[in-house]
């Protein structure tokens, strides 16, 4: 439901790959409850795994475990006093700067295809992503995302200061770093 005019209104969906039953896809529909989804997060978690999933559209408070987060996409697992959490920057930072759109004399935006940009062909660049955890903690392990080498300057930085630990953490081509701390 979009509600009236499309506003005020929302929807959930989750999308299946595959279930091979009815039961399964009953199973999955249950499985997840949506913790938040406004403008600048969608937090969801797995009641089966534990694991919660965030999507943070604009710097922000995610929940009580991410104080704040800058535009990342986070997945985290929490037990006892070890955090596991796998973060992303879907950005590829093809370009940087004002928007390359064009508007119409009625200021419509002008519909282009991806391949009409000065950009598409530009290499990924290296983006930042920081969120600052509730609590001290310890980075015990940085897994660098998909098998890739580790750069020497992808190693994240951590401060712990005042009951909270600020972790900022480098990636690039959307690849996702995995971190593991331990409580302090």
């Amino acid at each position: 439901d979009h509600g009236e005019n499309c506003t005020g209104g929302g929807y959930v969906y989750m999308v299946v790959p595959g279930p091979s039953s009815d039961a399964d896809k009953e199973l999955l529909k249950s499985s997840c409850e949506v913790l938040r989804k406004d403008d600048s997060v969608h937090l969801v978690k797995d009641s089966q795994s534990g694991l919660v999933g965030a999507s943070v559209f604009e710097a922000g408070t995610v929940d009580n475990v991410i104080l704040q987060a800058s535009q990342s996409v986070m997945i985290y697992a929490l037990e006892g006093d070890r955090l596991s959490i796998s973060v992303s920057n879907p950005d590829l930072a093809l370009y940087a700067g004002a928007s390359d759109e064009v508007f119409d004399e009625k200021g419509k935006r002008v519909e282009r295809s991806i391949y009409g940009r000065d950009w598409v062909n530009n290499p990924a660049a290296e983006t930042s992503v920081t969120f600052v955890l509730n609590g001290e903690w310890k980075l015990e392990a940085h897994i660098c995302g998909g098998g890739l080498e580790c750069y020497e300057s992808f190693t994240p930085t951590v401060t712990v200061s005042d009951g909270k630990t600020t972790v900022t953490v480098k990636t690039k081509e959307c690849r996702t770093e995995e971190l593991r701390f331990r409580k302090i």
